[in-house]
């Protein structure tokens, strides 16, 4: 349950802008340890959605449904941000600056708040590769590293390992910036990407003797 008394997150109010699983993550994670979860789902149509998975992903949370193109419902999103510890994204830089909710909008109304932004690869990061985990992995090499394949050439990645690993990226990162807020009393901007995740676990491949050149 959102919110639960006398958990290691009790109290601690988090606004979920997220539309893939990365985020999902990162937020049901947040929600297990007891903060209060508002998931903000923006109507989007266009990201790939896993039905099974998203049960899982969800829970904990509680969500409230915005059409983007109303500005009374863009304006509540912005107060709600406002309002909030903890705001995680994965917009894409120009829709949150439309919607003013990047990092300079949020951070003016809201010194205090801890801004997670999960990107393909880093906010500042001008590549055209849109931030989905197969693509990063397959620009990065990673599937390359894919042993065990009954064929020469890139195999697709058959477990979200990415999405988890930087998932857990985040959740470290968010845990650090509050920390850091007891002791100097702002936030943070926590810049985490699906390139984090691909490094993370290219580190397995490594000392396998298949990737020695």
């Amino acid at each position: 349950m959102a919110g639960q008394r006398g958990a290691a997150l009790s109290g601690l109010r988090v606004l979920d802008l997220t539309q893939a699983m990365p985020g999902a993550v990162t937020t049901m994670l947040l929600a297990d340890y007891g903060a209060d979860v508002l998931r903000i789902d923006l109507q989007r149509r266009d990201v790939p959605q896993s039905v099974a998975g998203r049960r899982t992903w969800a829970r904990g949370r509680r969500c409230l449904g915005v059409d983007p193109a109303i500005a009374a419902q863009r304006d509540q999103v912005l107060a709600l941000a406002t309002s909030a510890d903890v705001v995680v994204t994965d917009l894409a830089p120009a829709l949150a600056r439309d919607l003013a909710l990047d990092t300079r909008a949020v951070r003016d109304g809201n010194p205090a708040v801890v801004y997670v932004a999960l990107t393909g690869f880093g906010l500042h990061d001008e590549r055209p590769t849109p931030g989905v985990d197969a693509l990063v992995a397959a620009e990065l090499g990673a599937m390359n590293a894919a042993t065990g394949a009954n064929r020469d050439g890139p195999v697709f990645l058959g477990h979200p390992a990415i999405a988890y690993s930087t998932a857990f990226t985040a959740v470290i990162g968010t845990l650090a910036a509050l920390h850091r807020r007891l002791l100097v009393g702002l936030g943070d901007v926590v810049d985490v990407s699906l390139l984090d995740g691909v490094l993370a676990q290219l580190t397995m491949n490594w000392w396998t003797e298949q990737n020695v050149s």
